[in-house]
């Protein structure tokens, strides 16, 4: 029993080092995005770039960290106990990363009566962003459970989660053909609210005053036909955060059966060997 208990607690020291190493990385390579962004951009769209790089970096980051934490063995819950563990530490130090930067730049030119104001909006724009992000990452998370339950292999449910996150923040750019296909304006502005919302990026964007990312210069003249051509409403960010939420619920959901019909069918299986 003591040799048990001892592999256990080694097993769950190796698991936090390489839960801290992975922190490490990730916010020091953000915290040179952060410098680098900040002498290139202006306020607000300092913001949304680096909510931008927290997004795609922490996919990745949950995609491999979740091999360690496979939902077939350790259960839903434990599964996201502590997949929330990594992604919480993550995101509050992109927090501290995001305000700081915040403050080097401070207000934009154009805004400079009311430059205080605004560093104010941005700081709080950078932390409602992170509500939408750590939900985005329980999605990710849950839909890597998803597959795992399913009996495929780790790398196959990472890919699947990569994909998914890279469905879910690029779709402002696949989007075109589908709007420009559809013949009634309501059905273009379904298509456009529908892309919008399923997108943390557009989301976050919406919390920020005065700022029209579809309508940014690169956006506008070499990316979507979304701002050249069709009125687009941002969505609210609780919504996008709440959304991402109850789906993740609901694939976990689905996870827990999954992994209790493979339980129940190895255990019969097993029983009619005997």
């Amino acid at each position: 029993m003591i040799g048990v208990a001892g592999r256990s607690n080694y097993s769950k020291g190796r698991g936090a080092a390489k839960a801290a190493v992975w922190l490490g990385v990730y916010l020091l390579l953000f915290i040179v995005f952060a410098f680098v962004a900040s002498r290139n951009m202006d306020g607000r769209s300092l913001v949304v770039a680096l909510c931008s790089i927290e997004c795609a970096m922490l996919a990745v980051i949950v995609a491999l960290f979740s091999v360690g934490l496979d939902p077939r063995e350790n259960g839903n819950r434990r599964f996201v106990v502590r997949l929330l563990a990594v992604c919480v530490p993550a995101v509050a130090g992109s927090v501290i990363v995001i305000i700081v930067a915040a403050l080097l730049q401070g207000g934009d030119a154009a805004d400079a009566p009311n430059s205080a104001q605004l560093l104010s909006q941005m700081i709080a724009a950078g932390l409602i962003a992170q509500l939408v992000i750590l939900s985005f990452c329980l999605l990710l998370g849950a839909v890597f459970a998803l597959v795992r339950c399913s009996g495929s292999e780790l790398l196959f449910a990472q890919l699947v989660a990569i994909l998914v996150a890279s469905m879910l923040l690029g779709t402002v750019f696949y989007a075109d053909p589908i709007v420009e296909s559809q013949k009634s304006p309501e059905a273009r502005s379904t298509v456009i609210s529908l892309a919008l919302a399923a997108n943390p990026i557009t989301a976050i964007s919406g919390a920020l005053p005065n700022f029209d990312l579809m309508r940014r210069e690169m956006m506008y003249s070499r990316i979507s036909v979304i701002g050249r051509f069709y009125p687009a409403n941002y969505p609210e960010w609780w919504r996008t955060a709440l959304g991402y939420m109850v789906t993740a619920s609901v694939i976990l959901l689905g996870a827990g059966v999954l992994r209790r019909y493979h339980r129940l069918k190895g255990a019969g299986g097993e029983g009619g060997g005997a």
